[in-house]
């Protein structure tokens, strides 16, 4: 089992479990210390949370959800990190912004029976006030997408083809030089399909 920890130096890092009966647990050691990573950018926080632990053939995929320091701790962001596991150990190779976050925190993986790997995430409700107290729920879940990882070990991910059913017989369609903020009608539940052509510059969105 891994579970996402805060060393006392204020570091995050993923540690294993092991049990015979899933009773009794004893430490494994650390599967991953943020020391390890190549690239700690997305990575600070005092603590790692949730990990969650993709197997792509030889290779894998680690997400972890990260929490904002002190005094503010709250959730923040997710990361990936791409690698391989030698000896209970994880070898990180390349790590993304999963999720801007917060409104996609701590999500969960689960293997459809077609092999493709689903990721749900949480959306945290507000701060905690006495409003909020009274309200008889808590958060939601995001729409499931689909994670994969690209041969050079680039990550991909994309919404799940079953929410095409979803979709209602409306349509709009618009060509337009964006100059200025496109303004698009929408309704209380949307799916925004856009494709954008570069003229002249070096990065679009």
């Amino acid at each position: 089992m891994l579970v996402g920890a805060g060393t006392t130096d204020g570091a995050g890092v993923v540690l294993i479990y092991r049990s015979s009966d899933l009773r009794a647990w004893t430490l494994g050691g650390r599967f991953l210390s943020a020391g390890d990573l190549p690239d700690s950018r997305y990575a600070g926080g005092p603590c790692w949370e949730c990990p969650q632990l993709l197997r792509f053939g030889e290779r894998a995929l680690l997400i972890l959800s990260i929490t904002n320091p002190a005094p503010d701790s709250r959730p923040s962001h997710v990361i990936a990190i791409s690698g391989r596991i030698e000896d209970d150990r994880f070898l990180p190779e390349h790590l993304v912004r999963l999720d801007g976050g917060p409104d996609f925190y701590a999500p969960a993986a689960v293997i459809a029976p077609d092999g493709r790997h689903l990721l749900l995430g949480s959306i945290p409700e507000d701060p905690p006030d006495e409003a909020s107290s009274t309200r008889d729920w808590a958060g939601a879940l995001t729409l499931p997408r689909v994670i994969s990882l690209r041969p050079e070990g680039g990550l991909t991910q994309v919404p799940a083809a079953e929410l095409a059913r979803l979709r209602s017989s409306r349509r709009h369609s618009l060509e337009t030089a964006l100059r200025t903020p496109l303004q698009v009608p929408v309704s209380d539940q949307f799916e925004l399909l856009a494709s954008f052509t570069s003229v002249g510059e070096s990065t679009v969105g």
